[in-house]
């Protein structure tokens, strides 16, 4: 699949994406688009990152990248 039909298809989400491309093939100019598209959907799709970062399960903000408590991510699961 080529990178920038991937990225006209807005719907898919940025881990799919990630997975459906041959990247070895890409040009520049489609790394650039896809690094845009992936960081447009970090700000306007994904609120949290949740995983491990040195040894500690904990909570980013895909917003300002700094780390939030468990509580934050709770409340806003449970506002859906």
């Amino acid at each position: 699949m080529k990178i920038l039909n991937a990225i006209e298809d807005n719907e898919k989400d940025a881990f799919k994406l990630l997975e459906s491309l041959n990247l070895e093939d890409a040009t520049e100019n489609e790394m650039r688009e896809l690094l845009n598209h992936l960081r447009n959907q970090f700000k306007t799709r994904y609120k949290y990152l949740v995983g491990e970062w040195q040894g500690a399960r904990r909570a980013k903000s895909t917003r300002n990248g700094q780390f939030v408590k468990g509580e934050e991510v709770v409340k806003y699961l449970k506002e859906i």
